[in-house]
């Protein structure tokens, strides 16, 4: 086990912009370098967090994406509607053609917005994943449900280990 506290406080995005380039890393040596401290089990859960982490950020960029999409939608369907309005008043026969791209837009929007409501609830799934595997790992460590609010930054090697397979998992995971 072998893990104790460490005043150290860097955080993980500064670690990787300096140092080592944890995706160029392999084999054995590297994981006894960087996740040397930790026991088999440990060094399997801070896999899986960062295995979810790398996901959560790649599956945030697609929420962003997907928002601003939605925006767009919204925006294209409140011109047509405005579109829609003026050839009303204007001419009846060319209204219907209007009405028909109206539609298109409206259901893409639902789409979109379906598409959004699973990836937030996916979200809160891996959050939760999250959390559980941080408390695992905690109560590992350190033997007692007590410390299960410890930041796993403060314990010694963990951003090292963390950052190893964070940096390959995030470069692979879609």
């Amino acid at each position: 086990m072998g893990a104790g506290a460490d005043a150290s406080t860097a955080s993980p995005s500064a670690a990787q912009t300096r140092g080592p380039n944890y995706a160029s890393l392999s084999g054995p040596y590297d994981l006894k370098k960087y996740c040397g401290p930790f026991d088999a089990t440990e060094v399997s859960l801070i896999s899986d967090i960062a295995e979810n982490q790398a996901r959560i950020k790649k599956m945030f960029s697609k929420f962003d994406n997907l928002r601003r999409q939605v925006f767009a939608q919204k925006m294209m369907i409140m011109k047509i509607g405005q579109k829609n309005e003026a050839l009303y008043q204007a001419s009846r026969g060319e209204f219907g053609s209007a009405e028909t791209r109206l539609e298109i837009h409206r259901g893409a929007l639902s789409q979109l917005k379906n598409k959004l409501k699973k990836l937030r609830e996916k979200s809160l799934d891996m959050t939760e994943k999250d959390k559980t595997w941080k408390k695992r790992l905690t109560r590992h460590l350190f033997g007692s449900q007590e410390n299960d609010g410890i930041p796993l930054e403060t314990v010694f090697g963990y951003d090292e280990c963390f950052n190893y397979f964070h940096s390959r998992f995030f470069h692979t995971v879609q």
